[in-house]
């Protein structure tokens, strides 16, 4: 999104325009100082002209709802021009660094942030991006230093939604997890947590995918998992066990050749054993052996859990 995108948005409505903002001494050092400099609106006043009661501005002068734009200063450098309606704001607002480039851009509707808002760090690329709809998060984006994407998330109408990341200093994606949004209030403030409940699909640098986890309110177990080659074929497709930190399977494995074809596929008995049918690489039945311990890990007991923390530490960056 170009930096300055909303400045399109800024529609004012006012019965009566008194004033440009071109007027504003100062407004040409700012830096969307072309976009906003033929706006008009009612009045113009500085910060302490103004008084704020009941959540509402008003004017000093007349003690009326103040309508028009507040100019805020510091050592008379333009850091926030506010617009307002009947005493509440209206429209975008636009915050500045001390040199004039723009610091934040916010947009209300009858005092209430509603619609998109904008974040810039001081080297002027983007650090976030959000869009609020009814006194609630929509979508987010976040950026990294040099302005590359590094998280996003989009939610629906119960607001849960889609979590994606992606690799550092790159713009290639990492992961994508359908999540439920957890809200909590830590010293009065909302912090927003994410838990993974359905579909995530983790991805290689690359951006061949390495895995598809399928998680139920935070968990693995009992849900079928599955893992790629390199070339995006399947490899493994197992249902994870109870023991969820150490990540075993049960239930069924299958394993694959890098062509596609199945090369094992077992299934657990009432008993623990396993029972295997063997393919070849056409696809063509071998013979059917009964295994007495889970068949693909040989005896290794970090077999399962390394394949898995490789996917979970890709979703934790």
């Amino acid at each position: 999104m170009k930096k300055y995108l909303l400045g399109a948005f800024l529609v004012v409505t006012m019965n009566l325009f008194g004033a440009k903002l071109s007027e504003i001494k100062g407004l040409e050092n700012l830096k969307n100082f072309n976009e906003i400099k033929d706006t008009q609106v009612e009045k113009i006043v500085n910060y302490d002209e103004t008084i704020n009661k009941d959540k509402k501005i008003y004017s000093i002068k007349n003690s009326n709802l103040f309508s028009g734009v507040v100019v805020k200063k510091e050592n008379n450098d333009i850091v926030e021009l506010s617009f307002f309606k009947d005493g509440v704001n209206e429209g975008v607002s636009y915050s500045y660094y001390l040199n004039g480039d723009l610091k934040s851009i916010s947009t209300y509707r009858k005092g209430i942030i509603e619609g998109p808002q904008i974040l810039y760090r001081p080297n002027g690329n983007l650090e976030s991006e959000q869009v609020i709809e009814n006194n609630s998060l929509v979508s987010e984006k976040y950026y990294d230093k040099n302005g590359k994407i590094t998280k996003e998330y989009h939610f629906n109408k119960l607001r849960n939604g889609i979590l994606k990341k992606y690799y550092k200093d790159t713009e290639k994606m990492s992961s994508t997890s359908t999540v439920m949004v957890r809200r909590d209030k830590v010293d009065n403030v909302e912090k927003m947590s994410f838990i993974f409940d359905g579909e995530t699909k983790v991805f290689r640098e690359d951006g061949t995918l390495m895995a598809i986890l399928q998680y139920k309110d935070g968990s693995l177990e009992g849900l079928t998992q599955k893992f790629y080659y390199p070339n995006g074929k399947i490899q493994y497709y197992v249902v994870a066990g109870d023991d969820i930190k150490d990540f075993k399977v049960k239930d069924r494995i299958i394993t694959y050749y890098d062509n596609g074809k199945v090369k094992q596929d077992c299934n657990q008995q009432s008993d623990g054993s396993w029972l295997c049918k063997n393919y070849d690489e056409n696809g063509k039945f071998i013979d059917e052996e009964i295994r007495g311990a889970e068949p693909i890990s040989n005896g290794d007991a970090k077999f399962w859990e390394n394949i898995l923390n490789e996917n979970l530490s890709i979703l934790s960056k």
